[in-house]
């Protein structure tokens, strides 16, 4: 009968705990990023001959499987669909994570909402770095140097304008140009002749030559031209206006269309000065920041870690988990040796389902209820045996 007290207590303490266990999963069922704990019961042994020997009939273990990923209003959230982990630091203390609730902090840091702690990009293939974004905030300039041009300048064409051409001078001003072509076959076969005009309609160049070969195809030497761009401040720009490569007819060609060309601005480059308007981060985990001007650039690549098993892993509180050093995690960029790839603009939420928890509540408070009763027994035929011994 005592032993049957402590099996009865030791059940009762072990379904009280899971009890807890289950209030924390049910507690935690909002919490992004969430991995519900799992109680497993052991069997419970005494021993004739020392009845203290019960054992605690319990073995806590966390269920890592993926919980569902769900939009989020903010561009920094992350999700990870594989089986990587998000890596923090802070304070020589290294933190892994499935909840990507992220955001630049005024240093320009990529830290987790909740605590601080400091996202971890890649530096090479496998070393860490902060990720921060302090100095791509704001891009200066780039003046115009290459205009590239794309369509037909016909053979028995006379004249053919391009409007509207943007370029930015060496000022971070945008300026507005207009390109006149001549036919100019009857002095020199398959020439043209080229003006430039600015935004005012004066004249910045003037008698720029560009010539064809026989079967339509650009002239060597004579495939492309050189024109200067001056800014208020007299800053002066070169820019190289050209038809393609010598001999091929990927971008302007000399065939006959009848009197009409249809040469036109293919690209231009440069670009204004801009302030950053948002962010973008891609499947690859690299952190994309746009910018006014149309510009952007790559500020980071995540970093994500890979544990060879999830034992290795301990708890923490927040959704944290730590390495238990007895093995190092697998460190790389995104889609490699099954780190998954990351979902920009999403979280992944709990994987705690109210069903299974309330179904496993009822089952365990049956199973205090009947330690409970054990115990009451046992009290009631130790009562009788002493009234029995008592007369």
């Amino acid at each position: 009968m005592i032993g049957s007290i402590y099996i009865s207590m030791s059940g009762m303490n072990s379904f009280d705990k899971g009890l807890g266990n289950i209030s924390s999963n049910v507690a935690n069922m909002n919490t992004n990023g969430y991995k519900r704990s799992d109680l497993s019961f052991q069997n419970t042994l005494t021993n004739e001959f020392n009845q203290n020997s019960a054992t605690e009939a319990k073995l806590m273990s966390t269920d890592f499987t993926q919980g569902e990923l769900q939009a989020s209003s903010s561009s920094t959230d992350m999700a990870i669909n594989g089986l990587g982990y998000f890596i923090l630091r802070d304070e020589g203390n290294t933190y892994y994570t499935r909840s990507g609730e992220f955001d630049f902090d005024a240093d320009g840091f990529l830290v987790h909402k909740a605590n601080g702690y400091r996202v971890a990009g890649l530096s090479g293939t496998s070393s860490l770095q902060d990720i921060n974004i302090k100095d791509l905030r704001a891009i200066d300039s780039t003046p115009t140097t290459e205009i590239e041009l794309v369509g037909n300048l016909s053979v028995s064409g006379t004249l053919h304008n391009i409007t509207d051409v943007e370029v930015i001078d060496d000022d971070g001003n945008r300026r507005v140009l207009s390109l006149e072509f001549t036919n100019n076959s009857a002095t020199t076969p398959q020439s043209w002749l080229i003006e430039v005009q600015d935004e005012t309609g004066a004249t910045i160049a003037s008698g720029l030559e560009i010539r064809f070969n026989p079967n339509g195809s650009p002239m060597d030497g004579f495939n492309s031209v050189n024109f200067d761009l001056e800014a208020d401040s007299g800053a002066i720009t070169a820019i190289n206006l050209s038809m393609g490569d010598p001999g091929s007819f990927n971008q302007v060609t000399h065939f006959s269309s009848g009197s009409t060309s249809s040469a036109e601005i293919d690209t231009v480059n440069g670009s204004s000065a801009g302030v950053m308007v948002g962010l973008e981060i891609d499947k690859s985990g690299n952190i994309v920041v746009n910018y006014s001007n149309g510009e952007f650039k790559q500020a980071s690549q995540m970093a994500l870690a890979y544990f060879q098993g999830n034992d290795l892993l301990v708890g923490q509180d927040l959704g944290l988990f730590q390495s238990n050093g007895s093995e190092n995690p697998i460190i790389g960029a995104v889609d490699e040796g099954g780190l998954g790839i990351i979902e920009g603009g999403k979280i992944e939420l709990s994987n705690v389902e109210l069903t299974s928890e309330f179904t496993d509540m009822i089952i365990i408070q049956r199973g205090y209820q009947a330690s409970s009763q054990i115990l009451t027994s046992a009290n009631e035929m130790i009562q009788q045996l002493m009234e029995a011994t008592s007369k």
